[in-house]
């Protein structure tokens, strides 16, 4: 039996006297004493005597030691606490370690934390506590973390008139900074009253420049000890036909050159940097896309972030669902979120994702998926979320990684979770065995939830750890454009749109499949567009035209029967060569020049103008910019001196443009211009990139004809000529447009399938 008492070490002579009267007496209380085996041990009681950092100055990117060194017996026991938070190393990245030293030669015991990379959010109070026989003592120290240096360029993005001056000032609110400038990456001489730099106080530097003369990149370059930054401004000379100056969302544009990037600072409570593109229609015009805030982060977000980096390092400040939930109710109160505010979001859920799968218990994961799916549910609902289809893909790849995680560790066989934009089914699969699964399995799949799905599914013997999980989307098409297109292997380019819902399918084990599914499409089947099943990996990449098989087509239905995991959907698809010069099937875009045809047989007409011979009349109308919606074009009632009366209800084919992929460096505006040519009764199938159709009236003054007399143009004269000018704006400009001044191009000069070729590759 042994007894612990805790004593000043000067009573130690008391405690050796009231020793022996005890072994003399033989007894304690009741208890009796052998002599042979009563001794008395003397061990050092708790003291906390310091703690230590290993560098007082410290840099982002560093390691960084804290100390603790202590008195005590061998039952001493260490803890530490950052910010008054438990430091739990199971639940990090690996960052920070820990490790308790034998005692030294002085009796002391030393628990050492070690920092391997210092970061912003390592910075705080650590208190280090030590334990001993119910003791305890504690000792705290403040940890300084110096970050990069904090720099604002104003301002960021400039357009001028040429000789103007400007003065551009780079400034750090609360560092010491060093400066240095450079023009378009090389450094220059100080040239008075040209280019003149010098420092603000207390910690700044200025760049005045006269005389602008061209356009220029100026940089300036920022030093701390800890780090080197560098904020780049573009100076644009302004020509005809600039962005004019306009103010969105309580931010104003400044005038920007054609071709320009305009950078402003985000809206209020938001940090980072919002732009706006300047794109050119045509010489001498351009007109502004809309903001993209993508780079936008509102305050209220960067504490969650924290709040999460927080725990993803280890520091125990909340647990991970709290996080998620003021994730959910901040993001919930963003209605409409800025164009581009997802995108943010989906990084921060990337981080979520790689820390739950490296750290998290299978009861941990399962509490916290209803409210990462409630999340990426919110991106999904709303169509500002995201600007680049990239992200779309990405946030596609989360959610399948999320599913099959989920998946593997629930506690049944089999899960089902729906949200307004999103239904998950996940599947736990034996070893050894064929089965066949229907979607839907449950009465309670959302109206929306149209597709029927047949899996079967063979497993091998010895295979452990199967899953097939299905995510069945909604509308992710709605972050799409309306139309897009593909360069097939052969060369050709194929444009589509998707038609149905969007299904991903991904396994994990050692699975074999077999998929069939009835797909319903949302839209009546277009003249000369086919019905197609397509797959591919991840939102934004290529379709797969090859892992399927259309087996029937019934009323508004796909059945495909694939054969491997991915994502699949349901196209309509036309092939660029489809693009005939015949006058009863033409329907393509050039740049920003929309030609339109017939589609249906001629239908003589009391109020038609006369037919010459056995072609059509046709109109050749350039649809001026004020006269049609920027984002919507369907049905329009169009005025020409060609015809007594107004031709109306005239239903336009619009196929949206994606000008920097196709062209060299001509912008277009899809929807604000065109040219229509158009038979007596035209009967053109309309599309509209926002898929909702709406009337738009066209006036046409006389002056907008490119033709004051059509009568007697055939229409393969009138295709030749929209050839030579599709062959003109091809070629970058170097043969002058047919328009009134100009000759005309000769029907011998332009066959019908080189014009077909142009118009095929000038699709999206």
């Amino acid at each position: 039996m042994s007894f612990h008492f805790f004593a000043d070490p000067h009573d130690l002579g008391k405690i050796r006297d009231g020793q022996q009267k005890m072994v003399e007496r033989g007894r304690l209380g009741e208890l009796g004493l052998e002599m042979n085996v009563v001794r008395l041990e003397h061990e050092q009681g708790l003291r906390l005597e310091a703690i230590h950092v290993s560098n007082h100055d410290v840099l982002e990117e560093e390691q960084v030691i804290l100390s603790c060194v202590a008195l005590g017996s061998e039952q001493i026991e260490f803890n530490w606490y950052k910010d008054g938070y438990t430091i739990d190393l199971s639940k990090g990245f690996g960052v920070l370690w820990m490790e308790t030293l034998p005692r030294n030669s002085r009796g002391e015991y030393t628990s050492v934390l070690g920092i391997e990379s210092a970061k912003a959010v390592d910075e705080g109070v650590y208190t280090c506590q030590a334990s001993d026989w119910g003791i305890q003592e504690c000792k705290s120290i403040y940890l300084e973390v110096q970050g990069p240096p904090v720099v604002h360029l104003s301002p960021m993005s400039v357009s001028v008139n040429k000789g103007d001056d400007i003065a551009l000032t780079c400034v750090s609110p609360n560092q010491r900074v060093s400066y240095t400038w450079t023009r378009d990456k090389n450094l220059f001489a100080l040239t008075p009253g040209i280019e003149v730099w010098e420092d603000l106080k207390p910690w700044g530097s200025i760049l005045r420049i006269t005389n602008i003369q061209k356009s220029v990149t100026y940089t300036c370059h920022s030093q701390t000890r800890s780090a080197t930054r560098e904020h780049s401004i573009r100076i644009n000379l302004l020509t005809t036909g600039f962005c004019p100056k306009n103010e969105q969302r309580g931010i104003v544009w400044k005038p920007t050159a054609p071709g320009a990037i305009a950078i402003e600072d985000c809206p209020p409570s938001y940090v980072g940097q919002a732009t706006r593109y300047c794109m050119t229609l045509r010489p001498g015009e351009a007109t502004w896309e809309e903001p993209d805030f993508s780079n936008c982060v509102s305050n209220s977000l960067n504490l969650i972030l924290a709040d999460f980096q927080a725990i993803s390092r280890g520091y125990l400040k909340a647990p991970l669902w709290s996080v998620l939930s003021q994730l959910f109710w901040w993001f919930s109160g963003q209605v409409p979120c800025y164009r581009g505010e997802g995108e943010p979001v989906l990084s921060f859920l990337q981080q979520v994702i790689a820390f739950v799968n490296l750290t998290f218990t299978a009861e941990e994961i399962t509490n916290v998926t209803k409210v990462f799916y409630a999340n990426v549910d919110l991106l999904l609902s709303q169509s500002n979320s995201f600007i680049h289809t990239k992200k779309v893909g990405e946030l596609q790849a989360l959610v399948d990684q999320w599913s099959l995680m989920w998946g593997e560790h629930m506690n049944s066989t089999s899960g089902h979770l729906f949200y307004n934009e999103l239904v998950i089914d996940a599947i736990k699969l034996a070893s050894d065995m064929q089965y066949r699964y229907y979607l839907p399995m449950l009465p309670n799949y959302p109206r929306w939830y149209s597709a029927n799905i047949a899996i079967d599914v063979v497993t091998k013997a010895g295979s452990h750890m199967n899953t097939i999980t299905i995510v069945n989307y909604q509308n992710i098409s709605k972050f799409l454009p309306p139309i897009s297109s593909q360069i097939l292997r052969d060369g050709t380019e194929l444009l589509y749109e998707m038609q149905s819902n969007v299904v991903s399918i991904s396994t994990h084990g050692d699975i074999q499949i077999r998929l069939e599914l009835t797909l319903p499409v949302t839209s009546h089947l277009r003249t000369s567009w086919n019905l197609t099943c397509a797959r591919t990996d991840l939102v934004g990449m290529d379709w797969d035209f090859t892992s399927c098989r259309m087996v029937l087509r019934a009323g508004n239905s796909s059945r495909c029967l694939c054969h491997r995991p991915g994502l699949y959907t349901t196209l309509v698809t036309k092939h660029s060569s489809d693009v005939r010069t015949h006058e009863e099937d033409l329907s393509s875009v050039h740049n920003n020049h929309l030609i339109f045809t017939k589609q249906e047989p001629e239908v003589e007409s009391e109020s038609a103008p006369p037919i010459v011979k056995s072609e059509p009349d046709i109109a050749l109308l350039e649809l001026p910019e004020k006269s049609l919606s920027k984002s919507k074009m369907d049905l329009c009632t169009i005025e020409s001196p060609h015809y007594e009366e107004k031709i109306n209800d005239v239903e336009l084919e619009v196929y949206p443009t994606s000008p920097k992929k196709f062209f060299k460096g001509i912008s277009a505006n899809p929807a604000t211009s065109g040219i229509a040519i158009l038979d007596v009764i035209p009967q053109v199938k309309c599309v509209s990139d926002q898929r909702e159709p709406i009337v738009t009236k066209v006036d046409l003054p006389q002056d907008q004809i490119l033709d004051d007399d059509l009568s007697e143009v055939s229409p393969s004269e009138v295709l030749n000529r929209i050839s030579h000018d599709l062959d003109y704006l091809l070629d970058g400009g170097q043969s002058p447009p047919l328009n009134n001044a100009s000759p005309r191009h000769k029907s011998g000069s332009g066959s019908p399938s080189s014009n077909s070729s142009g118009i095929g590759k000038t699709a999206l």
